[in-house]
């Protein structure tokens, strides 16, 4: 009621059987809604420093006149939790079950973490976050568990966006813009492949270090306006789709094989320390771009590539020539070493 206050100090409150709720709810440990439907009418509070948890079947709506407390954690196992317009900063947000789905209908900033494993965020407006965004799966041995981020607004992951050790073959869908700041480290199980998939686009603007054990494909856009290093790792890091690399932007492709195979535009640095191929689309390398290191540049694709770069290529860089033409130019005065091998591989130099 109105006048009601309940304490979730120590442990774990459960409300298994649904209510209706007019009056004060703090999760000081845990608040479990576990069953029934939930009404939270406008006037109510519910906040508190601990987890509220949501493992029903359905949708609570929390659209109250002051949104959940912004000290809150928010713990989503199954059913929809729709916050309304009215909760502008909540602490952090953990979605973890097939059904489970944050639905969002205005901007929110959470403070601490984003950990996706398994679900679907709904955004009506932007989402900042200041600490991690994770996308890892609940176990291993499980195929599918599958996460969409979508709606209207931008997912910007300011405090770096990471992946998981449990991601085996899952797909994480973006259906709407993520932007990655601060610092990212991107790992998967061993087996399997790993999929970044869906209609929107990635923009890099932090430092990315990649140590996958397994393919991880991203299929989205994808620009780079900060750090993407390929440190460790057996599986590829594969750009099937476009790959913009800014006059800011670095690819250090220092461990097994980078591959950019949807073509892009190239204005900054890439250096190839291990394997970086170029395996689909058209590709535009800018006269003020950079391309070298000690490793292997492999040109697999139909069409012509023209490095006629201010400094050419890197005079200690490894060329190998399967299926189209390489134009150098009248800028590189010196390579390492040449492999041409394919009935349409060419080498032109000026």
């Amino acid at each position: 009621t109105v006048a009601g206050v309940v304490n979730a100090n120590f442990a774990d409150i459960s409300l298994n059987g649904g209510g209706t709720h007019d009056g004060t709810l703090n999760a000081g440990s845990t608040l479990t809604l576990a069953g029934g439907t939930h009404t939270f009418n406008v006037g109510s509070t519910v906040g508190g420093t601990g987890t509220l948890v949501h493992n029903l079947v359905g949708t609570t709506d929390f659209s109250l006149s002051n949104g959940l407390g912004s000290t809150l954690n928010l713990s989503i196992l199954n059913g929809t939790v729709s916050l309304g317009t009215t909760t502008p900063t909540i602490a952090s947000v953990n979605i973890n079950g097939v059904n489970a789905v944050l639905s969002t209908g205005a901007a929110v900033a959470v403070s601490n973490t984003l950990d996706l494993r398994e679900g679907a965020l709904t955004l009506g407006g932007d989402m900042t976050v200041t600490g991690l965004t994770t996308w890892n799966a609940p176990t291993t041995n499980v195929v599918a568990q599958d996460v969409t981020i979508g709606g209207t607004g931008t997912l910007f992951a300011n405090g770096g966006f990471s992946t998981g050790i449990f991601l085996e073959n899952d797909t994480l869908n973006i259906n709407t813009p993520l932007v990655i700041a601060g610092n990212s480290n991107w790992q998967t199980h061993t087996n399997g492949i790993v999929t970044i998939a869906g209609s929107s686009t990635m923009t890099n603007n932090g430092i990315i270090d990649a140590q996958n054990a397994i393919i991880f494909a991203i299929n989205t856009p994808f620009t780079n306006n900060g750090t993407l290093t390929k440190s460790a790792g057996a599986g590829a890091l594969v750009f099937n789709g476009v790959f913009d690399n800014t006059v800011a932007g670095v690819v250090n492709a220092n461990f097994a094989d980078v591959s950019l195979n949807g073509g892009g535009t190239h204005d900054g640095t890439v250096n190839a320390g291990s394997t970086l191929t170029l395996a689909g689309g058209t590709h535009t390398f800018n006269a003020g771009s950079t391309v070298g290191g000690t490793g292997t540049l492999v040109h697999n694709l139909v069409g012509t590539t023209d490095f006629s770069l201010s400094n050419g290529l890197g005079s200690t860089l490894y060329l190998s020539i399967l299926n189209g033409t390489v134009s150098l130019g009248t800028t590189t005065p010196t390579i390492a070493s040449v492999n041409i091998n394919g009935v349409n591989a060419v080498l032109s130099t000026g």
